[in-house]
């Protein structure tokens, strides 16, 4: 899949290598990262997952689109240019870039004598692509909605945990990453 998602992507000098083993810390490291996560959890009030690739159903986190912000885009979705109806695909969409699918929205209009029609577009950003308003906004509402100030930011533990597009977590947060488990305070 992320071979697929890599060769979708416009020309980019730092695009990376895609299809490289993965690597797995030995029983005790993962442990021990285990129980200082679990630790960070039992002291918050809330905790918000800024995730990657890595983080998937193969990693045996469940899919869920509950209170889910995906800032970079689904390859098994297409959002109607007109409507913002989203529509998720058993198969994967076919176009990134926020381009046209080929498809034609289908949610009926007032009173439901005819459909929207509007165009369908993935959702998959390009290298130079902003991310969308509406999933940062989300994405920072859950970061900053902790009234006792206890929120734990943790970025990927898969991928890049740390995206220039995404880079300003919270005021104050506790960090925990696949490099290291060391938990800081930022101000």
């Amino acid at each position: 899949m992320s071979v697929n998602y890599a060769a979708g992507l416009s020309p980019y000098a730092d695009k990376g290598k895609c299809g490289l083993p993965e690597i797995f810390d030995p029983p005790e490291e993962l442990e021990r990262k285990v129980w200082e996560l679990a630790r960070l959890v039992r002291q918050s009030s809330s905790v918000v997952f800024h995730t990657g690739a890595g983080i998937s159903t193969a990693s045996g986190i469940p899919d869920f689109r509950d209170k889910l912000a995906e800032l970079h885009g689904n390859m098994f979705v297409e959002e109607c240019a007109k409507c913002k109806t989203q529509y998720v695909r058993d198969t994967v969409v076919g176009t990134m870039g926020l381009k046209a699918t080929g498809r034609l929205c289908t949610v009926a209009k007032a009173r439901g004598l005819r459909a929207c029609r509007g165009e369908l577009r993935d959702t998959i950003l390009d290298w130079e692509d902003s991310l969308p308003d509406r999933d940062l906004a989300l994405a920072d509402e859950a970061s900053r909605s902790d009234p006792a100030g206890t929120c734990r930011w943790l970025p990927s533990a898969g991928g890049a945990a740390w995206s220039s597009s995404t880079c300003s977590p919270p005021s104050t947060t506790a960090m925990l990453t696949s490099a290291s488990t060391a938990t800081s305070t930022r101000s």
